[in-house]
Formats: structure tokens, sequence, C-alpha cells
């Protein structure tokens, strides 16, 4: 547990990159280091509980922080140099077929309160259209891409069967992209509920 500590205390020494990357560095690194020398050194070997104190500590501490600093954060404070972005040449990602770039890029972050804490961003299209996509991290999205991949191509069978029917046939799908081994962009669907919130209302 210690090495673990440890390896988040070497993170937060690294060089901050952006303004929010500064603050947390300000606001919990002492802590994160105390509470990595009470675990080493306790206070007293007859209490053993007395070596959680500092850890305990800094959880109320990045508990307080998420519940103060909300659901909603500025770009600029997350990567400026995204928030920076205007007319650039990237192309707006998940778009087949059609080649429009990222005009700019929103200037707010939603984060989404699940267990990944995924972020909401915006792209806005040479187009003038808006793209938001979800960016998940600690997740391998291949997978997601390779089923989406397969409603694809089930679409396109799909087309030689709608023919010859009087309705017509259609998987729905979204674009899912994987950035990284462990994280990527997935299109935001509007209008549509998660199956997790069908399940809690069963509940």
């Amino acid at each position: 547990f210690i090495t673990v500590l440890e390896a988040v205390s070497q993170i937060t020494r690294a060089p901050a990159e952006t303004p929010r990357e500064q603050t947390s560095q300000k606001d919990y690194s002492k802590q994160i280091d105390a509470a990595i020398e009470q675990l080493k050194q306790p206070i007293t070997l007859s209490n053993p509980h007395s070596c959680w104190l500092q850890l305990r500590l800094l959880y109320s501490m990045l508990h307080r922080t998420g519940k103060r600093s909300g659901t909603i954060h500025a770009m600029n404070q997350i990567s400026p140099k995204l928030a920076e972005i205007k007319h650039s040449v990237i192309p707006n990602p998940g778009e087949d077929g059609q080649f429009h770039t990222i005009h700019s890029v929103g200037q707010t972050v939603q984060v989404l309160p699940t267990k990944t804490r995924p972020k909401k961003v915006m792209f806005v299209g040479s187009n003038g259209h808006r793209y938001q996509y979800l960016l998940k991290g600690l997740e391998d999205l291949h997978l997601d891409e390779r089923i989406m991949q397969l409603l694809s191509i089930i679409n396109v069978m799909f087309t030689k069967i709608n023919r010859n029917e009087p309705w017509s046939y259609e998987a729905r799908n979204y674009t899912v992209i994987p950035l990284a081994s462990r994280s990527g962009l997935i299109q935001w669907v509007e209008g549509a509920t998660p199956l997790f919130t069908l399940y809690k209302r069963w509940q």
C-alpha cells in the first residue's frame, strides 16, 4: 500500500503542465507525503489506527474538494492547449465520408458522477456543427469500437434486405474512438436512457 502511495507522490511531484495540476500539487502534495511518512513511522505502535489519521485527512480533503468544485470545469484550467485551438486542421473525430476539421473546443468540461469520472467535451466543427463526446479513461474501448464496426457492417447488409421490405431495419450505433490502451472518445447520444438508469428504477 505504501508503494502505491509513493507512486502517487511521484506523479504529483512531476512538473505541472496546467493550472489545474498546479492547484492539485499545492493542495495535496504535502498531505500525501505526510500520510506516507505516518504509515512508515507510526506515532505509537500500541495504537495501529493512528497510522491512518493522515490518510483519512487526505480522503476528507479530496471529498470536500469534489463536492465544492462541482461537475463543470473550465477547459483553460484543465488543458490550456485545447482551449486555445482555433481554425485547426485536425479532422473532426468519428466522421465517415465527410471531412470537417475542428474549429474550436468547448470552453467547459462536464465531469459525470460515475465510477471512472468520464468527461463530457464538445468540439465545434468547421461546418459550424457542435459535436459532443465522452472522454473516458481507465477503460479499453477497442472492444466497443469493434462492436460499432460490426453494427455498421450489419447496416450495410440491411440495405439489401430493406429494398424488398415495406419497413426498414437498422442497427443504431455511435462512434467510438480509442485514443490509447486505456482511454478514448465515445460519441454523446442525446435522449438516450442508460441501462444502469433503468436498472436503478427497477430496483
